[in-house]
C-alpha cells in the first residue's frame, strides 16, 4: 500500500506542477489517478481491507484529486 501511495502521489505532484495542461485537463488526470489507485489498492489488500484502509487512513486518496488554488 505505501508503494501504491507514494507511486500516486507523485503522479500527482507531477500533474500539478504541470503548467502546460489546462485547469480541467488537470483535474480530469488527478482524478483518473484517484480512481486507478482505489482500484490498485483494492486489488492489493481486498475489498474487506481496502474498505478499513480507507476509512482509517485513505483521507489521501480523495485529496489526490481535491481541487486546489
Amino acid at each position: 500500500a505505501y508503494d501504491i501511495r507514494r507511486e500516486a502521489e507523485d503522479a500527482a505532484r507531477q500533474l500539478r506542477d504541470n503548467k502546460a495542461l489546462s485547469a480541467e485537463d488537470r483535474q480530469a488526470m488527478l482524478q483518473a489517478v484517484s480512481a486507478e489507485t482505489r482500484q490498485s489498492l483494492s486489488a492489493t489488500l481486498g475489498l474487506k481491507g481496502f474498505a478499513a484502509y480507507e476509512k482509517i487512513t485513505g483521507g489521501w486518496i480523495q485529496q489526490i484529486s481535491a481541487p486546489r488554488p
